[in-house]
């Protein structure tokens, strides 16, 4: 008879009970030939101004582009229809109060007449931002629709769907006192290194703010903790968990603190009684903070991997470290020394096919820091010896173990090492002990003054590059070494 169809389905937000969903609106009332020309309808309500002949099927007294929050509170405020009058208007109308799930329209009917028609509307309530929703109709074609109410894109299913494509951002940013090394990271990674601004009040206190939003981003926060002139090692932690704080409350997705070298950590454990365990106190601070992942570079011992409580990469320096001492020449034997390193020696006997010694020390107990060399393991007559040790600090236990392996024969003592602090004396007693070489790391920014003949710099930037770049696509850091990496 030409009579064209439309029906009308208010859907209400979040109505009264049923809070807890999103509905789905599935098998709206059917339609007939839209080709016809409707006929003209009887005079609209106050909340339905549309012109069925013009194409308008919006209500004019409300505005789709505002989907607020706010307007779940809509039956107090903002929606007065009447559900009554709306089917004595619209003999198709239906409400769904709430967000649940209608397969049917019950109660709905439908004049076909020639005078009358059967509008159909559907109002979505409370969507919010810019998502799109996919609105299915029982005829198996579905409707996209935006926030701003226009329909985009058709599919066809039965289902709804809001699906949001997220890209991922990195941020790197440093401390200032692994500037250089993150610089170089950066330009390993082909990435700009972020500025935290970094200042200090008249009192010391440290203040940072981030120049650009690092909302949703991935941070990675570089800074090692050592003393430098006019800083110690305890203003580097704080500088570094100052920044932590501030990218979490900058709403960061994921924090990650790399630290080079991580402080803190010879206090692994209680040695004797009333002592602190500060290699877990520095990891609770960084997840106190806000850290979601640790990434250090040669720990000081594999346990503190498990002090952190969240996932943490333990890189080593071991192949920059080998690729450099296998032009050594002669007869190579790794040395560790001391007993808690000689897994790691065992590892790099075995990369280099060199033969393995051991050094006994025992620290003193009179004096504190000190160490006392006694015995030698293993054949070092005529060789090479190379020390491995994760740090040289106040370089006792170092030079003491050099001068068993020149007492023994050794013709050439070389120290390989990942981080060079250099505290105190200990300059002085490398260059008066029997050591010829010393190879270190960029993790630690050395002291001024040293002599680059005698203390031999090779960078970890690549390693760290790679890692992070690992962290971020969420693929494997180990693979990265091999699995050496992992004690």
């Amino acid at each position: 008879d030409g009579a064209h169809q439309w029906h009308h389905v208010h859907v209400q937000g979040v109505g009264d009970q049923r809070r807890r969903g999103w509905g789905r609106i599935i098998n709206l009332l059917g339609r007939s030939d839209s080709t016809a020309a409707p006929p003209a309808a009887a005079a609209p309500t106050d909340n339905d101004h549309h012109d069925p002949a013009a194409g308008d099927h919006h209500h004019n007294d409300h505005d789709h582009n505002d989907h607020d929050n706010d307007h779940n509170d809509h039956d107090n405020d903002h929606h007065h229809h009447d559900p009554a009058s709306d089917h004595d208007h619209h003999p198709a109308a239906t409400h769904y109060d709430g967000r649940t799930n209608y397969d049917d329209h019950a109660g709905a009917t439908h004049d076909n007449s020639p005078g009358r028609r059967n509008p159909t509307h559907t109002h979505l309530r409370g969507l919010t931002g810019t998502h799109q929703r996919n609105v299915s109709t029982g005829s198996g074609a579905s409707v996209i629709h935006s926030a701003s109410g226009s329909p985009t894109r058709p599919t066809t299913g039965n289902q709804r769907r809001m699906e949001l494509v997220t890209n991922k951002k990195l941020y790197l940013v440093s401390g200032r006192i692994s500037r250089p090394l993150s610089e170089a990271i950066a330009n390993e990674m082909g990435e700009e290194l972020g500025e935290p601004n970094l200042a200090e009040f008249a009192n010391g206190e440290i203040h940072c703010r981030f120049s650009e939003s690092i909302r949703g981003s991935d941070v990675f926060i570089v800074q090692t903790h050592c003393q430098v002139p006019g800083t110690t090692i305890n203003d580097a932690l704080m500088e570094q968990l100052i920044m932590v704080d501030a990218a979490r409350r900058a709403s960061a997705k994921r924090i990650t603190v790399v630290c080079p070298h991580y402080g803190y950590a010879r206090q692994d454990r209680k040695a004797s009684g009333r002592e602190p365990i500060t290699a877990k106190l520095v990891a609770n601070l960084f997840k106190a903070a806000g850290a979601t992942r640790l990434v250090g570079v040669d720990l000081h011992s594999g346990q503190i991997q498990g002090f952190f409580d969240g996932p943490v990469d333990h890189l080593t320096a071991m192949p920059v470290l080998i690729e450099r001492l296998s032009s050594l020449e002669g007869d190579l034997t790794i040395v560790s020394p001391d007993a808690g390193r000689v897994k790691v020696a065992e590892r790099y006997a075995m990369q280099l096919h060199a033969d393995l010694a051991i050094v006994h020390k025992r620290r003193s107990h009179s004096a504190f820091n000190t160490v006392e060399a006694k015995e030698v393991v293993g054949e070092v007559d005529g060789k090479v010896c190379i020390l491995v040790d994760d740090m040289i600090d106040t370089a006792g236990t170092i030079c003491a173990a050099a001068d068993q392996l020149a007492e023994r024969g050794a013709v050439r003592v070389v120290a390989a090492t990942t981080h060079g602090i250099f505290s105190g004396p200990a300059m002085e007693r490398l260059a008066a002990s029997s050591i010829e070489k010393v190879i270190v790391t960029d993790t630690v920014p050395l002291p001024e003054g040293v002599d680059p003949e005698f203390i031999e710099v090779l960078s970890v930037a690549p390693l760290i590059a790679r890692a992070i770049e690992a962290v971020f696509a969420d693929s494997s850091v180990s693979e990265i070494f091999g699995g050496n990496n992992l004690a």
